[in-house]
Order: structure tokens, then sequence, then C-alpha cells
């Protein structure tokens, strides 16, 4: 599944828990009810710690489009940013890592914009 697919897949299930929270208060009355609330407690929990990887690419997205590279290169470093560590260097607060990470990854033209795209994220 591309990177963009996850990210739209994650913003629908963003949404089907904002409904899910009509049923707090009916959660001790029913057994499936109390399930479909753990499901939201864990999506919640796994969606927060994602959140700051999210919004990093959505930094880097339109930065990345503007240079106008073939598609499957964009697919491919996006792809390469998800699996290099930079989430978990996020989560730590590692603005250092981060920087090396990014520009391990990123084109020499976005290089000027990192300090940009990790400002207020670690």
């Amino acid at each position: 599944m591309a990177l963009f697919d996850q990210l739209a897949l994650a913003v629908l299930v963003v949404y089907a828990l904002a409904s899910l929270c009509g049923f707090a208060g009916l959660v001790g009355r029913a057994p499936r009810l109390r399930r479909v609330a753990c499901l939201r407690e864990e999506l919640e929990v796994w969606l927060h710690e994602k959140a700051p990887l999210a919004a990093l690419l959505g930094r880097i997205r339109p930065r990345l489009l503007a240079l106008e590279r073939d598609t499957m290169h964009n697919t491919s470093l996006f792809r390469a940013l998800v699996q290099s560590g930079l989430g978990a260097a996020l989560a730590a607060g590692d603005g250092h890592r981060c920087g090396e990470l990014l520009a391990a990854a990123l084109p020499e033209d976005l290089h000027p914009w990192i300090a940009e795209f990790l400002d207020g994220l670690v």
C-alpha cells in the first residue's frame, strides 16, 4: 500500500474513531461495545505515535513535489523515510538524528529546508 494510501486510511480511521465516541456511555452495558472501545483506545495510541512522522512527511511533500521528480522516485523516498528510524528519532526528540536521517535521504535541493521541516516537532 502506497504511503499516501496509508495516510488516507489513517484519516478514515480517525473519522471512524470520532464517530465511535458516542458509544462511550454504553460500554459497560454491552461486551461488543467494550471490545470496540478497547480497539478505539489501541488505534488512538497507534495514531498518536505516528502523528509526528505524518506531520513531517506532510511538510516535506509539497517541497518534494515542487522538484517535479518521477512519482516512483518520490514514493521510494517516502518509503525510505518511514523505514529509516525517523519516527523513533522524532519520538525520542532527537533533532540531531532526525537531521542526519533527512540529510541522508532527501535530495540536496531540500537540505536548506530540513530545519524548517523539523521546527516544532523535536
